[in-house]
């Protein structure tokens, strides 16, 4: 993180305000020549042993001395090693290998191409109060998901890459001794589900989503045994539990609809429910790293937001519930415990 030197300061900064500015201008270089060598397999090819330029130029319908700029490019950037004419990846690139737990080749492919798409719209987004998504596809995020399946697998299998990172420690946190049966409300892929299944085997998870989400879910989910699967829309009803996640929901949705979401959660629990939110609490000590950039993220994608602890707190309130505890999660994310209003 650049850390600007005071005016008054004696002490000369490392690098110039002009070399300092062009690197925040420049950085969409970055993200692009990630989704390029996720689209083109560049790191995938290099996993698999082709390690030099004329081993890559027999699989890829790139012209060599184009080639080798780009993999010194990436050299640059950190996203490769070299080692005389042999490439090599490094543990960032390791990350855009596919078919490797945890990868992030999805997301790398939504943002060089929904998400990019979206930001650019991000003027007129701004000046029209609406989400830079709704500007460019003319409809909502989730009804573009709904309609386009290959873009909502890789949205899909984004969240999940996302979620392999941190679920596993949210998992953990859950407030769950003693708890028999839990509902993940827009639950997705059902990796949490399965998260929790791992460390708890005696928990009976519901994944609700809707029709097209659960279907996928069903499809990627091979052991049934403890998660069911049920679809339907959260804004008019959920099942009925006394334990229901709500698990990067809230922050897509502006404070109307998100009271609505948390008003059916508190119709489907008895008084001692507990609803446990998973976000990016902003405006707080526990304020995660990534929060203010995933804020603006929201607002280009579904025009939702990031919320204070204050905000959380004033639609909990009204819904009927009050904010027991707030765990920060590895600086990723946080884990809110919220129980009703008695």
């Amino acid at each position: 993180m650049l850390k600007p030197t005071p005016s008054n300061s004696n002490v000369s900064s490392k690098e110039s305000p002009y070399l300092s500015a062009i690197q925040m201008l420049s950085s969409t270089w970055i993200s692009r020549m990630v989704y390029l060598g996720v689209k083109r397999n560049i790191f995938k090819l290099i996993a698999d042993g082709s390690k030099t330029i004329d081993q890559l130029i027999t699989k890829l319908d790139i012209d060599p001395e184009v080639l080798s700029r780009v993999l010194k490019g990436m050299k640059h950037l950190g996203l490769l090693d070299a080692n005389e004419e042999n490439y090599d990846l490094t543990t960032i690139s390791r990350l855009f290998v596919p078919n490797t737990p945890g990868n992030l080749c999805s997301m790398a492919i939504l943002w060089g191409e929904e998400f990019s798409n979206s930001w650019g719209e991000i003027e007129s987004a701004i000046l029209d109060n609406t989400s830079g998504f709704q500007k460019f596809y003319k409809m909502d995020l989730f009804s573009y998901l709904s309609q386009h399946h290959k873009t909502a697998e890789s949205f899909d299998k984004a969240m999940e890459s996302l979620a392999f990172h941190i679920y596993p420690s949210i998992a953990k946190a859950l407030p769950l001794i003693g708890i028999k049966q839990v509902v993940d409300v827009g639950g997705g892929s059902g990796f949490l589900a399965r998260t929790i299944n791992e460390i708890y085997k005696d928990i009976e998870v519901t994944v609700f989503d809707l029709d097209h989400v659960i279907e996928r879910a069903k499809n990627s989910t091979s052991d049934f045994d403890k998660i069911n699967f049920i679809s339907g829309n959260f804004f008019t009803e959920v099942p009925a539990s006394n334990l229901h996640i709500l698990a990067n929901i809230i922050h897509d949705w502006n404070d109307e609809d998100a009271l609505k979401i948390l008003k059916t959660i508190k119709k489907a629990q008895t008084n001692q429910g507990i609803l446990c939110l998973i976000e990016m609490v902003i405006d707080h000590p526990n304020e995660p790293s990534l929060a203010r950039s995933t804020d603006l993220n929201m607002l280009m994608l579904t025009g939702g937001k990031e919320r204070s602890k204050e905000e959380l707190s004033l639609i909990l309130k009204e819904a009927g519930f009050f904010i027991e505890n707030l765990i920060n999660i590895e600086n990723a994310t946080c884990l809110v415990i919220a129980r009703h209003i008695t």
